[in-house]
């Protein structure tokens, strides 16, 4: 069947590929020819049931760097759409939510079978990795995830796409021009550049903090014209929890080159208190920047009980020039993520374009770009991406253009443009959807082959391979039972069960298959009904397993209690306490079936005590001693008194039922006198209880 809808995927089967809900079961993209797409990475946080590695393998050597770490990983990839990309993952860090730890991450571009490592890394002492990836706009990527020494658990992964170049420039000279409020990210920062920059302190006294001795180090210069007055928000992450970044900001009455003239109007950098408890001073490192609640020019070394690390937000004046020195006083190496706020904006190219059509649009037909972009005096470079299946895919020139994209599905053109005078770049997307182009094609279809039935009615081993018997092309694409689209044609651990197979080709054409993973018929076992005994007792258990279990072999636990056959069907048992049986079935195929019965027991412990006896000759109840069935164990002690009190006869541990033992009703070696005595007797029982009994016997002769 052919379908020209975009339709979010919903399994109407009862099967379980989506195994990160599924027990046990291996994830859908547990090797690279299942990694799951990810869509809308120019600034996207991806979090779920496909952000697990729950159960996955670990890598094979033939993949780059992830074996060495024996990793659990799974798999992603995406299409870069601009020139830098940062990734983050975190795992557990904190009460985050997410339990993965030892986090490994690793970047590849090439295919599934010659992947080419572009960066892979594990951090020590922390679960979350951050990286910036240079990136080619319409290169494929591939993410492996998971944990050193095959750690296990879930995980967010946040991905940001942009366009300026993240290594710090040092001097106020050379400064990177801003040209609009996209963040930036830097990496690592230490230096000072070429030269030590006067920082110009002394033109603003009230920011002069002189005690405080700053001088520049692990330094990036920024500055900017403002093109819209208004103000200007922005906030400082250092990469490193609780590193130390300050930051100032002068005017620049001369324009963008005026380093000499900068008039100092924001100067933020308060930090640690030396020996204090770092409680006292938290609030004083980590992020900072400017807020338009804040309402201070500057805050000097240290942390005063006023201070927050944020400053207030400045007033920008259309035509005005700005610069503005970050620093790590830290000294860590490590960079931060910088974004921008306000009302206020900043001089440079606005990049734009329209598309027509840009709604209605189908792959294999033509529309046109027209750039749209407003300059400023110079002749702007351009730099354009049409997306992924576009012809052309890129360009250097200003434009119309006629593309057409060759495949069906959601597209990013990105255009970047450059003023080569001050170096300012400035890089706009649209995100656009090429719907499937099927009309004219002869129906896709394809087939199921090498259904794999599972081992056993619960497991999760079953496979199959797809094959497509003619129509669409030349590349397809799987989706089952909604999950993400995939490349790989061949499904693994399956459970048994149904389900719906969608296949898409570059068109955007599809077919839908319902299949089903067979898996044997489970094994019925019974391991009797619940009983309850006197301690002492034995029973007979009473399993029982159907028909289809005449081969497998039986066996019950524990085996301690069971007095004959451990691997017969009713065993008899003889438990000392409650006790929970369990019958254990395995047929042919290794599958394990379990069902357990408990024997319950009365504590209502059955003791016979004589209240006469008549030690006088005649071989009956000669001897005075204790009764029980197999739920004694021992009698531990057992005292006679006479009617004062005094001792007449003492003996310890001897076993009940035995007329040996007990008193014969003499003491010291001389018969006792006729009347009534009084007895204390100590006993133990198999259950390891003791009870103590007292009482009066009579002696008779």
């Amino acid at each position: 069947m052919r379908d020209y809808i975009l339709i979010l995927l919903i399994s109407i089967g009862g099967g379980g590929i989506l195994s990160l809900n599924g027990q046990g079961s291996v994830p859908l993209n547990d090797d690279c020819g299942h990694a799951i797409t990810l869509d809308e990475v120019i600034n996207k946080s991806y979090s779920g049931k496909y952000f697990l590695n729950i159960n996955a393998n670990k890598e094979p050597n033939s993949t780059p760097c992830i074996p060495s770490y024996q990793a659990r990983t799974v798999w992603y990839k995406f299409t870069a759409i601009t020139k830098y990309m940062r990734i983050v993952l975190e795992g557990n860090s904190g009460n985050n939510g997410y339990s993965l730890n030892n986090v490994v991450i690793g970047v590849f571009s090439g295919t599934c079978g010659a992947l080419v490592e572009e960066i892979c890394r594990s951090p020590v002492g922390t679960n979350i990795a951050e990286l910036i990836l240079p990136s080619v706009p319409g290169r494929r990527y591939y993410i492996a995830i998971g944990g050193k020494l095959a750690s296990q658990g879930n995980f967010r992964l946040y991905i940001n796409a942009f366009n300026t170049n993240p290594e710090p420039l040092q001097d106020c000279s050379s400064a990177r021009v801003l040209c609009d409020k996209s963040p930036i990210d830097v990496k690592n920062i230490t230096g000072f550049g070429a030269t030590l920059d006067d920082l110009h302190l002394e033109t603003n006294p009230s920011l002069d903090y002189k005690r405080c001795a700053i001088s520049e180090d692990a330094s990036t210069w920024y500055k900017w014209t403002c093109q819209q007055p208004g103000t200007l928000e922005l906030t400082i992450t250092p990469l490193k929890k609780n590193d130390d970044i300050d930051f100032l900001v002068w005017e620049l009455p001369g324009g963008l080159d005026d380093c000499n003239g900068k008039q100092l109007i924001r100067n933020i950098i308060s930090g640690e208190n030396s020996g204090r408890p770092f409680k006292e001073w938290s609030r004083c490192v980590g992020p900072t920047g400017l807020i338009a609640s804040d309402s201070d020019a500057g805050e000097r070394c240290g942390c005063d009980k006023a201070d927050n690390n944020f400053g207030a937000a400045i007033n920008m004046e259309a035509g005005k020039s700005y610069v503005m020195l970050v620093m790590n006083y830290s000294q860590s190496g490590v960079g931060y993520h910088m974004e921008f706020g306000g009302t206020g904006t900043f001089m440079g190219p606005q990049p734009a374009f329209m598309v027509e059509p840009e709604i209605g649009l189908h792959c294999d037909q033509d529309f046109i770009v027209t750039d749209q972009t407003q300059e400023f005096g110079n002749e702007l470079e351009y730099t354009w991406f049409f997306g992924e299946g576009a012809i052309p895919q890129t360009s250097n020139k200003k434009g119309p253009f006629s593309i057409h994209y060759t495949t069906w599905g959601y597209k990013y053109i990105v255009l970047t443009v450059k003023d080569p005078v001050n170096g300012c770049e400035v890089t706009t997307t649209k995100r656009i959807y090429a719907e499937p182009c099927c009309e004219d094609l002869p129906p896709l279809e394809s087939r199921v082959q090498n259904i794999k039935e599972t081992t056993c009615p619960w497991s999760s081993d079953g496979s199959f391979d797809l094959v497509t018997i003619h129509g669409g092309g030349p590349t397809f694409m799987y989706s089952i039972d909604g999950s993400p689209w995939v490349e790989s044609k061949m499904f693994k651990n399956l459970k048994g069960g149904v389900y719906t197979i969608i296949t898409t080709d570059r068109k955007g054409c599809m077919d839908t298959l319902m299949i089903t993973i067979p898996s044997p018929d489970s094994v019925l076992v019974d391991a009797g009904k619940d009983t309850t005994i006197k301690l002492g007792q034995t029973v007979q258990l009473d399993g029982r397993i159907d028909e289809q279990g005449h081969n497998a072999s039986t066996s019950w636990i524990p085996e301690e209690d069971i007095l004959d056959c451990v691997t017969c069907l009713d065993p008899e048992v003889f438990p000392k306490n409650q006790t929970q049986y369990t019958l254990i079935v395995t047929d042919e195929n290794g599958c394990t079936y379990k069902d357990v019965v408990t024997v319950f027991i009365d504590k209502d412990l059955p003791v016979y005590i004589p209240n006469v006896f008549s030690p006088n000759g005649d071989g009956i109840n000669e001897r005075f001693t204790l009764y029980s069935n197999r739920a004694m164990e021992r009698v531990l002690e057992m005292k006679i008194f006479h009617r004062w009190g005094g001792l007449v006869y003492s003996a310890s541990d001897f076993p009940p039922n035995d007329e040996t033992q007990g008193w014969n009703g003499k003491t010291n070696g001389r018969e006792a006198l006729p009347g009534v005595y009084t007895y204390l007797i100590r006993a133990l029982f198999i259950d390891g209880s003791e009870e103590v009994y007292a009482g009066d016997i009579t002696l008779l002769r």
